[in-house]
């Protein structure tokens, strides 16, 4: 027991201090066709849709042009380009359809403005229509889906502290209250329901907003001030890679639970105004241009991925110390399904059930756990012991140090 103990006291020093705790390695992938810097990007089915940037000769204008990485297949193909050229724009992801909103047009040689043009791509019909526009023009802002409405956070262009939100099956805009900090340039990712606004040049700044409650929350600062950094979440723990500021190949982690930051082994290639994309529990950077303070030039259409393999990172898992082999079988159920971890060391454990809107449906475990196999089942019930209805719903286990979670279908 006291070995455990000093496991988990080493392990919390080491993440409080933000040292290299992954051997992860750097694999090249093939490149895109277009090199381009701050494209904006969305996953959908395994592929990474690359959208808009700044292109590399002069004048260096913005670009229309769509690329889509298929990771499974290691290849690239073109798809229909958006109507407006742009740079720095929001994209995100309702009903399988793509939205991009606002950004930056023209060349840093000619001169440039933000626009309010915001556009939906189906890929289904590879096909663009336009959508109701922004209420104030901006890019370089933040995006994020709650509930199939479209957050945007920020921006240049517009108010900075702005937060607007869209609901596409109206095609209408709605205004939030005020950000507590106007920025740009900053990186955007959701994890455990809640949304990050971290650093922007300059910054090292986080701020986590609850769309329900509309609370604002400082969290522990990045460990490397900088924005235009590729992002992505892996299972509710965010990455986040390169950008404006330090050496521009810094590739850290931040874990929202226990609001710790770690760092990774760095990028192989220095590089800002990039993309970040996780599929299938990998990582992927792609794009961006060597940074401006080493001369901005070229710009990149490489892809490189974070090879996690070996590392214990796993589906479901937000770390890999105290908390693997998460498992629920069957998948899809009926009559009951079996929630199975293991613990490497004793903690306080919460196991619960919510539906799709995030709302509580029940609790299967609240209270200290001793290291080991643990298995608990959930019958289909709510919190009052009433049978819930067919459909899809969230099993997630959270503690001091670790976090998890897996869709499970009832199907009755």
């Amino acid at each position: 027991m006291r070995q455990i103990r000093l496991h988990f006291l080493i392990l919390l020093i080491l993440l409080s201090t933000g040292v290299q705790l992954f051997a992860q390695t750097w694999v090249e992938r093939t490149p895109i066709p277009t090199s381009r810097w701050y494209p904006c990007s969305v996953v959908i089915d395994e592929k990474i849709y690359v959208i808009g940037g700044m292109g590399e000769t002069s004048p260096y204008s913005s670009l229309t042009i769509v690329e889509v990485y298929d990771v499974p297949g290691d290849s690239c193909e073109t798809m229909t380009p958006m109507t407006m050229s742009r740079w720095g724009a929001m994209a995100a992801v309702v009903d399988n359809k793509i939205y991009v909103i606002g950004g930056l047009t023209g060349s840093f040689v000619g001169g440039y403005s933000a626009t309010d043009a915001a556009e939906v791509y189906d890929p289904g019909t590879n096909t663009w229509t336009a959508i109701a526009p922004i209420p104030s023009a901006r890019g370089w802002g933040g995006c994020a889906v709650v509930n199939d409405t479209i957050f945007v956070f920020g921006g240049y262009g517009g108010l900075s502290s702005a937060v607007l939100k869209y609901y596409p099956p109206k095609d209408t805009w709605f205004t939030e209250a005020n950000m507590p900090n106007g920025r740009y340039t900053f990186m955007t990712a959701q994890a455990n329901d809640k949304v990050y606004l971290i650093g922007g040049w300059g910054s090292d700044l986080v701020q986590e907003y609850d769309p329900v409650t509309k609370v604002w929350t400082t969290m522990a600062s990045m460990p490397t001030s900088r924005g235009a950094s590729g992002i992505a979440v892996i299972n509710d723990t965010i990455y986040v890679a390169g950008g404006r500021g330090g050496n521009s190949r810094q590739f850290e982690c931040f874990n929202p639970v226990i609001n710790t930051w770690a760092s990774l082994s760095p990028m192989p290639t220095a590089r800002e105004g990039l993309i970040g994309a996780a599929v299938d529990g990998r990582f992927f950077a792609i794009a961006g241009s060597v940074p401006v303070s080493q001369g901005g030039f070229p710009f990149y259409n490489i892809v490189e991925e974070a090879d996690f393999s070996g590392t214990g990172i796993s589906e479901g898992a937000i770390t890999p110390y105290f908390l693997t082999n998460l498992s629920v079988q069957p998948n899809p159920f009926n009559l009951h399904t079996s929630i199975s971890f293991t613990l490497d060391n004793p903690q306080s454990v919460e196991l619960c059930v919510f539906d799709l809107t995030g709302r509580r449906i029940a609790v299967l475990v609240d209270g200290l756990l001793e290291t080991g196999p643990h298995c608990y089942n959930w019958e289909g019930m709510d919190l009052n012991g009433q049978t819930v209805a067919s459909g899809t719903y969230i099993l997630r286990i959270t503690s001091a140090q670790s976090a998890a979670k897996k869709k499970v279908l009832l199907l009755r």
